[in-house]
């Protein structure tokens, strides 16, 4: 949430107010960042579920699923370049995926399947937020806004 807003000569751009906080606006193109995490980590963790049989698969999943929402709690910390800055934190997430992918080389002396795909599958999709946050159908907001949330 920001204070305020901007865009419109009104002063409140796409900004939407937030219930029960009339001085607070909501920004709608923020919401499209938790929502493609959550369908990432629902996605992945679906996958590792589907893959419980092979434990190698499952739990390089999980890791990479989880690796997938760390951006969140990298874009909260009060280091410059990633203090809310959400692409910044998805970079800095991306980190964990080179460390897999590492310990892979070291482990079997190859990178499993399953950390190749599913860690291009997040970057992909962490990256194409940035297209989709701005466009009118990408908005989350107008989703809610049409349940009365």
């Amino acid at each position: 949430m920001r204070d305020g807003g901007g865009g419109d000569a009104d002063g409140r751009g796409s900004c939407f107010p937030v219930e029960g906080r009339p001085e607070l606006r909501a920004d709608p193109g923020f919401l499209v960042v938790p929502f493609i995490d959550a369908f990432d980590f629902a996605v992945l963790a679906g996958f590792a579920y589907a893959l419980r049989k092979n434990t190698a698969a499952h739990k390089r999943l999980i890791i990479i699923a989880t690796a997938g929402i760390s951006g969140a709690a990298f874009s909260r910390w009060h280091v410059a370049i990633l203090f809310h800055d959400a692409y910044a934190a998805y970079a800095a997430s991306y980190v964990f995926f080179l460390l897999r992918a590492t310990y892979d080389l070291w482990s079997t002396h190859r990178i499993h399947r399953a950390t190749i795909w599913r860690s291009a599958f997040l970057a992909f999709m962490e990256q194409i937020s940035r297209f989709i946050g701005p466009s009118a159908p990408g908005m989350p907001s107008h989703w809610v806004q049409s349940l009365g949330i």
